[in-house]
């Protein structure tokens, strides 16, 4: 596992995006700028997985049909001028069904 998390300006706006160690299909990242306009950029294994406007300073990425194991993602929020302000970059695991039905983990996991 790696993490690393720049600013443009030099400062760090402190839990702005949590990416869990572990997600499932079907849950959500929530991002939290307070105050801020723009949008967010999701990176899934280098490539662009989703795109949310910031409403109120808040965003929540779905995550939905991504393969079980292992994943790196880079999630960047851009400004009204389109101009990249901070990024954040890690490594998450895709587990089994949320669900917690054996059959429906079966299906999900084999």
């Amino acid at each position: 596992d790696y993490y690393k998390e720049t600013s443009k300006s030099g400062t760090f706006l402190k839990d702005w995006v949590d990416v869990p160690k572990e997600l499932s299909n079907g849950e959500s990242i929530d991002v939290s700028l307070e105050g801020k306009e723009g949008f967010i950029e999701f990176k899934v294994d280098g490539k662009l997985y989703d795109t949310e406007l910031l409403d109120d300073g808040e965003a929540y990425i779905d995550i939905d049909d991504l393969a079980i194991g292992d994943h790196t993602y880079e999630i960047s929020y851009y400004d009204k001028n389109n101009v990249k302000q901070l990024t954040k970059s890690g490594s998450f695991k895709i587990s089994c069904s949320s669900s917690s039905s054996s059959i429906s983990k079966i299906l999900t996991c084999s």
